[in-house]
């Protein structure tokens, strides 16, 4: 099956499920690699204004261009969609080399990048902690090793080196010692687990190197997003999911991050979303160290991977699968105020005639609550409890535009996410291409 960028004959489908919206986000409803990708460069066909608001290069966004995959990890997935304002916001950790890389593949597409002044950059000398902690760790969180922890730890701190400072070597050195010497504590930890790090001057000898690609990229983005609330209609993309926030999260197996529209909130202040849109499989996977109640083992596992490609576009480490919990996903929706669900990769469950769901969780003789659902030690305590459903073993999914002529099984496997979680189920991937998708109610 031929993959390809979305065309705009999708709009008048897109437009009428967002009519009278003008501000949405999309984010990750389980523990990431949900498809995303997919469903904000469609819905970035209705948006004037794109705006990635968490998370570093430690996330992927896997979109095609030419029908050829790229892996967007900071810049938003609207970059190759000419005209569109595509925004990094202040809470994104920004990759400098990952940047330049994702510039060189948007140059000449006729989108237009503006970058938060404020955004916090990754040296390079938080990939060498981040790397040599877990190194040293052995209670593996699973950690991607990009530096974004360590990142976002300069960012609480208030020592963070930010995109506004690249544009001298007096301000990149006066970042680097704030606190009088922030850039040799950051050595000696290195050092005290075995690194070598660079000198200061070699580091800002290199961070200069960037400074005339993102001179003219530099903005106020909170300005640029509240003029445009109202007339503009804006988009936020969200990278990671509910189940990684720094807050609401599997404590510690966490990203490093506000996931939910709490993170576009904190950084963009108080405004109207019109929609959340939780991009959810039609199964569940998780990359990485953390719980994972609804696991598949053995060779049942190592099909669903191998049909949904189930392997992380940034590490490329193989994700764990297992069957839909719903139980985690309405924690989600509640915590992170999501009003439709898009459900992605129905296609790859019709391997079996038989599928399960969880639908709660035991915490010894009680059901868990749900409130305190999301922190390690709770959830391995938990024992996941599972219903069987009926599936759409073997069935063809290519070509299916409406609803109702999906099979009946698949059509009420829906329905009773639906009713489980209290939101629609709004969107429904059934295959790779973007033409692949169902939209619903």
């Amino acid at each position: 099956m031929q993959l390809s960028k979305p065309t705009t004959s999708l709009l008048p489908r897109i437009e009428k499920m967002l009519t009278g919206d003008r501000t949405i986000a999309v984010v990750g409803a389980q523990f990431g690699d949900e498809g995303k990708g997919k469903i904000v460069e469609l819905l970035a066909l209705w948006a004037d204004i794109i705006v990635r608001f968490n998370g570093g290069n430690n996330a992927g966004h896997t979109i095609y261009v030419d029908n050829k995959p790229e892996v967007l990890h900071l810049l938003p997935c609207a970059i190759f969609q000419r005209g569109k304002i595509c925004v990094v916001g202040q809470g994104v950790v920004v990759d400098l080399e990952v940047l330049k890389k994702e510039l060189g593949l948007a140059k000449g597409r006729g989108s237009i990048i503006r970058i938060d002044r404020r955004a916090p950059v990754i040296l390079p000398i938080y990939k060498q902690i981040d790397g040599l902690r877990e190194a040293a760790n052995s209670k593996k969180l699973g950690t991607t090793g990009r530096g974004i922890g360590p990142a976002y730890e300069a960012h609480a701190s208030r020592y963070a080196l930010r995109m506004g400072d690249l544009t001298s070597a007096s301000r990149i050195r006066e970042a680097l010692n704030r606190g009088g010497n922030y850039y040799a504590q950051l050595c000696a930890a290195a050092k005290s687990l075995g690194g070598t790090p660079q000198t200061e001057d070699d580091l800002v000898k290199e961070l200069l190197g960037y400074s005339r690609m993102v001179k003219n990229l530099l903005y106020d983005t909170v300005e640029i997003v509240r003029k445009a609330l109202g007339t503009k209609k804006i988009m936020f993309e969200g990278a990671q999911a509910a189940l990684l926030d720094v807050n609401q999260g599997t404590t510690p197996f966490v990203t490093s991050s506000s996931c939910t529209i709490a993170g576009i909130y904190s950084t963009f202040g108080q405004l109207p979303i019109d929609r959340v849109f939780g991009v959810a499989k039609a199964y569940v996977t998780r990359v990485g160290e953390g719980p994972f109640p609804s696991k598949i083992v053995g060779e049942m596992a190592h099909a669903l991977r191998e049909a949904g490609n189930e392997y992380g576009s940034t590490t490329k480490r193989p994700r764990d699968v297992g069957w839909m919990d719903l139980f985690a996903l309405r924690y989600a929706v509640q915590m992170g105020g999501i009003t439709d669900i898009c459900l992605t990769k129905a296609d790859v469950l019709n391997l079996w005639s038989q599928l399960q769901v969880c639908t709660k969780y035991m915490h010894g003789k009680n059901v868990a609550k749900e409130h305190r659902l999301m922190t390690a030690e709770y959830v391995k305590e938990c024992t996941p409890v599972f219903e069987e459903v009926e599936g759409w073993h073997g069935a063809n999914l290519t070509g299916i535009k409406l609803f109702g002529d999906l099979p009946p099984a698949l059509q009420q496997y829906i329905r009773d996410i639906a009713a489980f979680l209290g939101v629609p189920v709004s969107m429904i991937g059934i295959g790779p291409c973007h033409d692949d998708i169902i939209f619903h109610g």
